[in-house]
């Protein structure tokens, strides 16, 4: 009868006193002489779970940090605009160079002293001489007439002074119509001396100046007209309407 076989290894073999264990090959014992503490058995860990991987942070979160600095610095820049602005306004405010105080010159008032006597010695009033109050006879393509001048009044007064040496003619004129139709305006009666020609001009004041108006047969017109001219004679002319001279009435010098 063959022997029983051998216990396998590392099994306790059965005995009258305690269970006896028998380490694993390759793991040190405590018989060895080295601290069971001293040599730990490294874990086996499992893989890491993918599901339990940490989210990579976002794209963006790696720029806030910059934004946020530019934005500190923008705001410094702005409170130190406001605290230099308030500064300035709070200091006083430093005058332009001005000169010296001094008395200040007021101009005096011009005074233009009028002598209404003056004025009226310089009028003079004619009713006669040369050709005054005598009716003169024109015709024309249109009608018939005469012409009266019966006054005539040389002045320096108007509504403003002449200009020098010129003087302001008032002449106080009638016109009659005898046949046909005779046309009155004062662009029709024109005054001349020597070569110079005017027509009624601004500045003699006039009471009554002439209308303009178309005479029949029978009709007649009466006004003033004024006229600023050297003092001296004058003649007087009526015109048609193609400007040709109908009639002249000689005005004395005053």
């Amino acid at each position: 009868m063959s022997p029983d076989p051998a216990p396998p290894s590392g099994l306790g073999t059965p005995g009258a006193g305690q269970p006896e264990f028998v380490a694993p090959s390759g793991t040190p014992s405590v018989e060895s002489g080295a601290p069971a503490a001293t040599r730990p058995v490294p874990p086996i860990l499992p893989p890491p779970d993918p599901a339990t991987r940490v989210p990579a942070p976002p794209v963006g979160r790696r720029h806030a940090e910059p934004r946020r600095g530019r934005r500190a610095v923008v705001a410094l820049v702005l409170a130190g605009g406001l605290l230099l602005i308030g500064i300035l306004s709070a200091l006083p405010l430093v005058p332009a160079a001005l000169p010296p105080p001094g008395p200040v010159a007021t101009p005096s008032p011009t005074v233009v002293t009028v002598n209404p006597a003056s004025a009226s010695a310089a009028t003079r009033t004619l009713t006669s001489g040369g050709g005054l109050g005598t009716p003169v006879a024109f015709r024309s393509a249109a009608g018939a007439g005469t012409l009266t001048v019966t006054r005539a009044t040389w002045t320096d007064a108007g509504e403003a002074p002449p200009p020098e040496g010129h003087r302001y003619l008032v002449l106080d004129i009638r016109i009659d119509c005898t046949a046909g139709t005779v046309p009155v305006s004062p662009v029709l009666l024109l005054v001349t001396a020597g070569d110079a020609a005017e027509f009624p001009g601004f500045g003699p004041a006039l009471e009554r100046p002439l209308a303009g108006r178309a005479l029949a047969k029978g009709g007649h017109a009466e006004g003033q007209l004024g006229y600023v001219v050297p003092a001296g004679s004058v003649q007087l002319h009526l015109l048609d309407e193609e400007l040709r001279r109908l009639a002249g009435v000689e005005v004395p010098a005053p």
